[in-house]
This record gives C-alpha cells, sequence and structure tokens, in this order.
C-alpha cells in the first residue's frame, strides 16, 4: 500500500510537470482554475510519459532505471520554459500543509480499498507478461508467436513495465489503474468543491455525475472491480473519456480570450485521444471525433489540418510501430496494412483473432431455424449477460436524452454539447456493434445519459443560485476554507487505521502477489524453451520468461547468439 502511495505521488508531480509544459506551449488560457488546470495536466504528462516510454523500448528494455530517466528527461525539458517554471511555483504555493494532507489521505483511502490480490484472467494470460517482456528485453519482434495475445500492444503496458522491478515479484502491476482511480477522485472532489463554492461550470457537473456512476460500480462490482484491481488498459479509457468529454465542455465555452489561442487549445483533446489510442484501439471514436473538433470544430484550414495531422501520426508511431515489430500488423488483430516478415503472423491466425474479439454474435452461438440471427443474438446477449442489461437500458436512456440535449442545445452557446452528444453516440455505436461489454463500453454507454443530467443539473442550480442571490441566501455555503483541516485529519487517520486493521503488514507495504503456478513444465518447439502450465486454467500469471500455453509450431529464435531479446521468426525449412 505504501509503496503505491509514493508512485501516485511520483506519477502526480512527473505528469503534473509535462501537462503543465504542453498547456503553456498551447497556450491553453481557457482553462482558467488552478484545478482544471492540475487535471488536465495530469492527464496530459500520463499519456506523453507513457508514449514515450514506448518509445525508448524500441532500444531499451523498460526498468526502473529507464522509467525515472524517461521520467527525468521529460520533467528536464519542460521545465525549460520560464513560464512552466512560474505556474508550477505559483501552484506550490497554493498547496499548503492541509491540502497536501488532504492529497495524502485520499491516496491512502484508495490505496486501502483497493488493496486486493489481481484475479483478472487476461492479466493471467497477457497483461502481465507483456509487462515483464517490455520490463526485461523491451519491444520484441514476432513476440505474438509465442503468445498470440501478445499481439494487443499497448502503451499502458509500458507504462507500467518500469515499476515491475524483479524485487516485487509481480506485486505492483495494478499500480497504474490504482492511479487513475485517484486522479477520477481527485477530479470528482475538486469539481464537488466548485458546487460547494457556487462555481460549478456544466463540465464539472459532468464530472460528478460520472463519477457518481462509474466509480462505485467499478468499487462495488463484482465483474468490474476485478478488472479495476489489474493493469487491464479498459480502466484508463473509462476515464479518459470522461476528460476529452470535459476537456471538450471548457474548450467549446464561449470566452472572450483571443480566438487564436483558444483554437490551439483544441489540440488537447487530440492529443488525449491519441494517447487512448496507444492504450487501447476501443478509443478510436475519440480520436475521431477529436480530429473533427480540432479541425472543424472552429472552421477548417490548411494549417489547422496539417498541424492537427502531424499531433496524430507522430503520438501514434510509436504503437504502430510495435504492432508491425511484434505481429507484423500495425492495428491488430485487424489485417489492414499487414506486412509480410519473417515473424508476422498468418493471415488465417490474424482472422481468427479479430473475429473472437470484435464479432461479438459469434460468442453466443448459432441462432436455431425459423428464428431471426440478430433478434436471437440480441435476445440471448440481454438474458444471459448482465452487462447486456445495464446497456441496453442505458441505451434506451440515451434515446431520450438525445431529445433534451438538442433541446437544451438551442438556448446554450457553448457548443461543446453537440459535439459530446456526438462522442456519445458514435463510441456508443461503436461498442454496440464490435464489442458490447461493459467494461469496454462502460464510459460510451453513460455519456450521453450523463450529459443530459449535467444539463438538467446546471440549468436547475444556476435558476436556484439566482433566486436566492436575489434573498441574499448563500445556499448554506460559506467560507470552505475553515471546513478543511478536520475532514483531511480524520480522513488521513481513517484510511491508515483501515489499512492497518484490514490487511497484513506486508500488504500495507505491498499488494499481494500474483497467484504461482507449482505445476509448470520446460517445454519446446523448434530451439525455443519455454515454460507451460500442465493443466488448467492455462494461464501463466508471475511464471518466468518464456511462458506459454501453445505457441506457434513453427515458431524459433530470431537470433540463437543474442537469446529471447532478439525476437522470435517463422521457421522456414531449406
Amino acid at each position: 500500500m505504501l509503496y503505491f502511495i509514493t508512485v501516485w505521488i511520483f506519477l502526480s508531480i512527473t505528469c503534473s510537470i509535462v501537462g503543465t509544459a504542453v498547456l503553456q506551449g498551447l497556450q491553453a488560457n481557457c482553462f482558467v482554475r488552478a484545478g482544471d488546470r492540475i487535471i488536465v495536466a495530469i492527464w496530459l504528462g500520463l499519456v506523453i510519459l507513457a508514449i514515450a516510454l514506448l518509445t525508448v523500448s524500441f532500444g531499451l528494455p523498460l526498468s526502473p532505471w529507464v522509467g525515472a530517466m524517461v521520467a527525468a528527461s521529460l520533467c528536464g525539458l519542460s521545465l525549460r520554459s520560464k513560464r512552466t517554471r512560474a505556474e508550477i511555483a505559483r501552484l506550490r504555493l497554493q498547496f499548503a500543509i492541509f491540502e497536501r494532507l488532504g492529497l495524502l489521505a485520499l491516496a491512502a483511502t484508495i490505496a486501502a480499498s483497493v488493496c486486493r490480490q489481481v484475479t483478472w484472467f487476461d492479466t493471467a494470460t497477457y497483461h502481465y507478461g507483456a509487462i515483464q517482456w517490455l520490463s526485461k528485453y523491451g519491444a520484441v519482434p514476432g513476440l505474438a508467436l509465442l503468445n498470440p495475445q501478445f499481439g494487443f500492444v499497448s502503451a499502458w503496458f509500458a507504462l507500467a513495465a518500469p515499476l515491475n522491478a524483479p524485487v516485487f515479484q509481480g506485486r505492483v502491476c495494478a499500480a497504474i489503474n490504482g492511479f487513475v482511480l485517484f486522479i477520477a477522485v481527485l477530479h470528482f472532489c475538486i469539481s464537488l468543491f466548485h458546487l460547494a463554492a457556487r462555481k460549478a461550470q456544466q463540465s464539472d457537473w459532468l464530472v460528478l455525475i460520472f463519477s457518481l456512476l462509474t466509480i462505485p460500480a467499478l468499487l462495488l462490482l463484482p465483474d468490474l472491480s476485478w478488472i479495476l484491481i489489474s493493469p487491464s488498459p479498459d480502466i484508463p479509457i473509462i476515464f479518459l473519456i470522461e476528460a476529452i468529454a470535459w476537456s471538450i465542455l471548457i474548450i467549446a465555452k464561449p470566452s472572450t480570450e483571443n480566438p487564436s489561442t483558444i483554437q490551439t487549445a483544441d489540440l488537447m483533446p487530440l492529443i488525449l485521444s491519441t494517447g487512448a489510442v496507444s492504450i487501447k484501439l476501443t478509443a478510436l471514436p475519440l480520436l475521431f471525433i477529436s480530429v473533427l473538433f480540432y479541425c472543424g470544430g472552429r472552421g477548417v484550414t490548411w494549417q489547422r489540418l496539417l498541424a492537427g495531422t502531424g499531433v496524430a501520426i507522430g503520438l501514434l508511431l510509436p504503437i504502430l510501430a510495435l504492432g508491425l515489430l511484434t505481429t507484423g500488423c500495425p492495428a491488430y488483430p485487424s489485417s489492414f496494412f499487414c506486412l509480410d516478415l519473417p515473424w508476422s503472423q498468418t493471415l488465417q491466425d490474424t482472422t481468427t483473432m479479430a473475429g473472437i474479439t470484435r464479432v461479438w454474435g459469434t460468442w453466443l452461438g448459432s441462432a436455431p431455424a425459423g428464428i431471426h440471427p440478430l433478434l436471437w443474438v440480441v435476445w440471448q446477449w440481454v438474458s444471459i449477460k448482465r452487462s447486456g442489461k445495464v446497456i441496453l437500458v442505458a441505451t434506451l436512456f440515451s434515446g431520450f436524452a438525445i431529445f433534451y440535449v438538442l433541446r437544451a442545445a438551442k438556448a446554450n452557446p457553448n457548443k461543446g454539447l453537440l459535439w459530446v452528444m456526438t462522442l456519445a453516440l458514435v463510441g456508443s455505436g461503436f461498442i454496440l456493434t464490435q464489442a458490447p461489454i461493459m467494461r469496454m463500453g462502460m464510459g460510451y454507454v453513460v455519456l450521453l445519459p450523463v450529459l443530459a443530467i449535467a444539463t438538467f443539473c446546471q440549468t436547475k442550480f444556476q435558476v436556484m443560485a439566482r433566486a436566492n442571490t436575489l434573498r441574499g441566501d448563500d445556499l448554506g455555503f460559506t467560507n470552505l476554507n475553515h471546513l478543511k483541516k478536520w475532514p483531511i485529519l480524520f480522513g488521513l487517520a481513517g484510511s491508515i487505521a483501515m489499512g492497518l486493521s484490514n490487511q497484513s503488514i506486508q500488504t500495507v507495504l505491498l499488494w499481494p502477489p500474483l497467484p504461482h503456478r507449482p505445476d509448470l513444465l520446460q517445454r519446446q518447439v523448434n530451439d525455443v524453451t519455454y515454460f507451460s502450465p500442465a493443466k488448467p486454467p492455462w494461464a501463466c500469471w508471475a511464471a518466468p520468461l518464456p511462458c506459454a500455453v501453445k505457441p506457434a509450431i513453427d515458431i524459433k529464435l530470431r537470433d540463437p547468439s543474442r537469446g529471447l531479446g532478439a525476437g522470435f521468426v517463422r521457421f522456414v525449412p531449406r
């Protein structure tokens, strides 16, 4: 637990510095409030750090020392800007002792509440294995020949790799999703404070409602809490959807700022969405809408088209290159633009994996004779899958929400409403047709109902505030500064007490280790010697490298003199 708090503080500082430099470079003055700038800076710094680590993995293994050097280099480059140094200095002055204790209490509470053993099966099959390979060898050619699921490359695994020092024995692979939860709860608290101070905007209401729907679900529902306690890329995508929608509402809000300054801030959702796609391909709707928002939201010009295209391609190149290096396909399991390389997956293997992951109707079997296949699949999905019921209810509610948002948009000068509504519709449609699973689609399917509720609350709150101001009523809120002290101290003491009472001393220091496989057998294919489970469940968990269940029958070492780090190729008999 204490290790994760330390990691989260380190990531918060690093990402804040890097993200602040991006904010200053884009002159994003539309983010006026300090809390808003902190949140967007952390998200920007997080995706840039993940992509930078992924890029470095092509030349170096992502050991803790390499990760620290990458973080230090990014911070050094960021602090070369005088404006960045000035903003960081102002931020330090704003964080008095009780604000810092508050952040520590928040981190301790979250760490204590999620300090459980990783049980998510995808972590056993490929998440942790991918992290191990990046940590020990960096980017490895043909790794998908050992396990086809290693073809699901992600910058999220690159971010986790430097934290995976051998001494921790698989205990820290879930630290990054804990950090995402920390950011999400912090964002909720900042928005709640804006509401209490009678300064809430529509973007704050969106964060409040979104958080109240998603965070309890991730903590309490078994199907989702298993995923939260893992390095699954699904978790950051959920909250990046929230962050991008929130940033669009702020950027698109009419302002008296210089229009050219606002237009440069339009790049921010594009940077965040490109980082999201580097984490997982389910973020493609985010990228699509962010490109349209940047290139067409305030008028199409050649300069904006070139700038947007350059940023997107530049940030996507590392993940596309890693896909080619791992599988021969830049967007695996899609067969689009696959190349015939010595380590490429066969077209049949790629097509099979695409069918397993994307053609969700095949998960439920074939329809009986005389029944329409689509209707049968939908009925089976709703009746068998618990997530299907939730997604169906959210989709039906979204239909009613569309009319309310469209009506509200006519009277609202903030065109961000229409952009967020479009994002919700495109994202929900993408998930429903590709893989309607709650962990993949939660952020999209709840976004439109959240937007409608946020719009309603903002409208009603403004009316109430205006009426109560005329009566001299402050809605029951007074100066909040004197209220910070005791809740922070009680929260800090309570979270530490909860951690000490519910967990062993070893767990207070670290999370529990991954499950151990004592039944590993040593097998060999050609010149590749590997470990494999002797019985179900067919998963490696924290087994030594290389571990595989069923590698390609024609796999061999790419360069036996260099060992595993040189990668794998297909054996071609002479």
